[in-house]
């Protein structure tokens, strides 16, 4: 046996006998890790905190920014008849017009607006003038009520003086429910609340 020959079978039993002390060494460093951590128990993946599976999320905004965002809805519809709807210092003003004997005459209603304990909004009429003529608020109430085109989602009340106006039941998505908080036009300040349930 020539020296290169012994040389190369030293170096084949040591390669060998290191790799195989190498398996044996990941074996027992398997082992030994399986040992010390243990199986997933059954109850890994349960939650153990308490779960709302509604959430709530609040939604501050401004009479300008709500103003926009009316305008830009009113925009969108094509109601036949021209109407602004804006929020002022004092009251929610609703200005439109009608036509009387080939005149064009103004309307303007102003509404003091109040949030109910479910959500809702209320709208009370304080003033509803047809150009120079101020006209009693019930029988104005009246008038839309029976004239207009509402939403399901928007109820006329004439003998309260009232417009309902259920934010509580507008669908937007199945998952998500809106109310309101508070509506404060003095103070510009206008909160609703938006629940996303599963």
């Amino acid at each position: 046996m020539t020296e290169n020959t012994k040389n190369r079978s030293l170096f084949k039993w040591a390669f060998f006998t290191l790799a195989a002390i190498n398996v044996i060494l990941l074996i027992l460093a398997f082992v030994f890790v399986m040992r010390l951590v243990g199986p997933i128990e059954d109850n890994h993946f349960v939650e153990t905190a308490p779960i709302d599976r509604e959430a709530t999320f609040t939604i501050e905004t401004t009479k300008s920014k709500l103003n926009g965002l009316i305008a830009n809805q009113i925009e969108e519809q094509d109601a036949g008849v021209p109407y602004v709807v804006e929020l002022g210092d004092e009251f929610i003003q609703f200005r439109s017009e009608f036509n009387l004997l080939g005149q064009r005459v103004p309307l303007q209603m102003n509404f003091k607006p109040e949030v109910s304990n479910n959500g809702d909004v209320l709208l009370l009429a304080e003033s509803v003038s047809v150009g120079i003529l101020q006209l009693p608020q019930d029988r104005a109430m009246q008038l839309i009520r029976d004239y207009a085109e509402l939403p399901e989602w928007v109820e006329i009340h004439p003998t309260d003086r009232l417009a309902h106006i259920k934010v509580t039941e507008i669908e937007v998505d199945p998952k998500l429910d809106f109310r309101a908080r508070t509506i404060n036009l003095k103070e510009d300040e206008i909160v609703f609340e938006m629940l996303v349930n599963e």
